[in-house]
């Protein structure tokens, strides 16, 4: 058999329907963190939920959402996560991904908090 025809027909039999799996889990989770996003980021809309950011302070003075205070990750301790409780509180930064560990962490002290999933590049753009 012609190799071509054989790598054609491997390529059919194996390569497609491997693709169109992985490119199904690629769009659920899309359509899973594109959902989370929302659900977060509603709590923008929400007059009594507390705006914290966790990127630096120099990060933040470059720009942040109105009415966020600035609380970088590396400061979040017992005594900070105690001003928080009572109110939600939606966490942010730049990706997300400091946003979801200070989240955690506030969590585990009682906060009502949430991250912004995918971060303000998400929301703002890039």
């Amino acid at each position: 058999m012609d190799p071509l025809l054989l790598l054609l027909v491997s390529f059919a039999t194996v390569g497609l329907p491997l693709w169109a799996i992985w490119r199904m889990q690629s769009r659920r989770k899309e359509a899973t963190i594109a959902a989370a996003h929302a659900d977060s980021a509603a709590l923008l809309n929400e007059p009594d939920a507390l705006i914290v950011d966790v990127r630096t302070e120099d990060e933040f003075n470059r720009s942040h959402l109105p009415g966020a205070i600035n609380l970088p990750l590396h400061t979040l301790d017992a005594a900070r996560a105690e001003t928080l409780r009572g109110q939600p509180v939606l966490v942010v930064c730049q990706s997300g991904r400091r946003a979801a560990i200070a989240a955690r962490q506030l969590q585990a002290q009682g906060v009502e908090a949430r991250p912004l999933v995918g971060g303000l590049t998400r929301l703002l753009g890039p």
